[in-house]
């Protein structure tokens, strides 16, 4: 007796990011809609300390049940690539657009491996810093000096890139990268800590600049943003709080989806 396995990759794949969006949601309705509001009320009592505790509490929980909802989803993206790619290695008479989109996606993510590895630490530099300034062009904001050099990695912790806010109106901001990440063999790796941190860049700039928000981003998340800078934790001091953050659960997400799109438009299958 023969088993069969067989995937509906876009079925699988939608459900993956529908897992990924009700994250998003369940953190904006819990921390941007309700908490604020809360926390705002006019209310003086020690029923409201109580009260406040107690859906903290409870406002933990739900972010951890997220965090493993958007965690799941990238699992989910992670397995249907895997099925696209190794589809791609099938030989067959006529190919389904399914299996053409793999092979394209396949195709691309070795290409571009095969780009990284036979490029000068020069030339990863230049194509990295090029990848940046196309990232700020669609968002809309300026680019800032690129610089990669040595980042300090905390006990344990690999430093991937930093985005300084400089002073006032942008001055001496900066986006760094670790070099010895760029020295590495993963150029996708790189890529997404670009995106993540051109992110921060842009959350900076919608928080300065408000007026500047497209309809996606509510002015309730902006608002979230400039209190978690203002009270921002450092990943040396809590590395599980600096990552439940707004903002570097946004900047993940992002820098995720900048890479895939990057490379499905490379593929020239979106």
């Amino acid at each position: 007796m023969s088993s069969v396995i067989h995937m509906e990759t876009e079925q699988v794949r939608a459900v993956a990011r529908q897992l990924q969006q009700t994250s998003n949601d369940i953190h904006q309705a819990i921390y941007y809609n309700v908490g604020n509001k809360l926390r705002g009320l006019n209310w003086q009592s020690p029923r409201r300390e109580r009260f406040i505790n107690k859906f903290e509490q409870l406002e933990r929980e739900m972010r951890a049940y997220a965090e493993e909802s958007t965690t799941l989803g990238l699992r989910v993206q992670r397995e249907v690539d895997e099925w696209e790619q190794a589809a791609a290695t099938l030989v067959a008479v006529a190919l389904s657009a399914e299996q053409i989109r793999a092979i394209a996606i396949s195709d691309t993510r070795q290409s571009l491996q095969k780009y990284w590895n036979g490029m000068s630490l020069k030339e990863r530099k230049k194509w990295l810093e090029e990848w940046y300034r196309n990232l700020c062009m669609k968002l809309g904001i300026p680019p800032t000096s690129f610089k990669v050099k040595d980042l300090y990695d905390p006990e344990g912790k690999d430093a991937r890139g930093v985005y300084a806010i400089g002073l006032w109106l942008g001055l001496f901001s900066s986006m760094t990268i670790d070099i010895d990440n760029v020295k590495g063999n993963d150029p996708f790796e790189v890529l997404e800590t670009i995106g993540h941190e051109t992110r921060h860049q842009y959350q900076h700039f919608l928080v300065e600049h408000p007026d500047e928000r497209p309809d996606d981003i509510s002015k309730e998340m902006i608002h979230s943003w400039k209190q978690n800078f203002d009270n921002y934790r450092r990943p040396e001091d809590d590395f599980e709080a600096y990552r439940d953050q707004p903002v570097e659960r946004d900047a993940r997400e992002a820098g995720q989806m900048d890479v895939r799109k990057y490379v499905e438009r490379r593929a020239e299958v979106i």
